[in-house]
């Protein structure tokens, strides 16, 4: 076993690692690479790979969140191949992973775990990591979503004066694209999370976003009153899978409780089902119950949950 920082010949070894180990998000080495390239002053990344004969067998990595940013507070994810497991690469990734941090002065660092593997949970917890935040990953099979059985509610909200709209559909792009960052930058703020929001550039925003490879214009929707943007609900679509993946889904303060957020997932879901999609995953704070319970009446099966899981490494000085 070989353990160095990641290389660019690493991607497609990576990639087939992160979809065997995550087929519910797979990824393209071109997605994966864009990802760490993603990372600039002042938010920090490292990656690591384990390799057997050359072959990355496991990764490990540390990155800082724009959108919850602390200088000494960081988010690792650490995977190994199945055949690996329980056989020290996952040990020795992480000593590795926690000798690249001290540079660093780490404070925190904390790590998602998923609820149906007990062998990472009890890895976690073995090093004093202890549970803050959970999630819902839920999935939807486009196949039994019957778009007209929902027809009555998209029309209501219609009726009460709203729109529907796809990014690519706008002709300005710059100009959408600020207002959707507007309205993102907005609505975030009332998303539950493992850490306070932060917020970040427009800049950051076009070139994390809306220049991401797995970016979807088509597939990223708005509601408007008006001209103006009062929600959103994004699909995004890799190039390694035909499933979509719902990012933010939320709607501003002055006009929710008005069926909005419900109408507008349904006419997202509608265009995923023409576009050929075969399934929608998403993923909800277990105290978000309004979107869980959207989700729940639009036919979401909800997975096991992931969660985040934090270690403490010194007290705030």
């Amino acid at each position: 076993m070989n353990i160095r920082p990641i290389q660019d010949q690493d991607f497609a070894g990576l990639s087939e690692l992160w979809n065997l180990v995550f087929p519910e998000d797979k990824h393209s080495a071109e997605e994966l690479k864009f990802y760490k390239d993603s990372f600039k002053d002042p938010y920090k990344f490292g990656q690591l790979v384990a390799t057997e004969q050359e072959k990355v067998m496991g990764s490990a990595s540390y990155e800082q969140n724009a959108g919850m940013y602390h200088p000494y507070k960081f988010f690792i994810r650490l995977f190994v191949h199945p055949e690996f497991r329980a056989k020290g690469m996952g040990k020795a990734l992480y000593a590795a992973l926690l000798k690249e941090l001290e540079p660093h002065d780490p404070m925190t660092v904390r790590v998602l775990v998923k609820e149906s593997e007990p062998y990472a949970f009890a890895f976690a917890q073995a090093r004093d990591f202890f549970e803050t935040k959970r999630d819902w990953e839920s999935v939807l099979d486009l196949a039994s979503f019957e778009p007209e059985h929902f027809a009555q509610k998209v029309d209501n909200v219609k009726d009460q004066g709203f729109s529907f709209k796809n990014f690519a559909e706008f002709d300005d792009k710059s100009a959408i694209g600020k207002a959707f960052y507007e309205l993102f930058s907005t609505v975030r703020l009332d998303v539950p999370r493992s850490e306070p929001a932060t917020p970040f550039s427009f800049d950051f925003f076009q070139e994390n976003v809306l220049n991401a490879p797995d970016f979807y214009p088509e597939g990223t929707f708005f509601a408007l009153q008006g001209e103006n943007l009062v929600a959103l609900s994004q699909l995004w679509k890799g190039s390694s899978s035909n499933d979509l993946y719902t990012g933010l889904t939320a709607v501003a303060r002055e006009v929710r409780g008005k069926g909005v957020a419900t109408a507008l997932k349904i006419h997202s879901l509608t265009f995923a089902k023409k576009a050929g999609a075969s399934q929608v995953f998403t993923n909800n704070d277990t105290t978000n119950v309004e979107m869980l319970a959207v989700n729940d009446k639009l036919g979401f099966k909800r997975l096991p949950a992931r969660l985040s899981m934090v270690k403490i490494l010194r007290n705030e000085s």
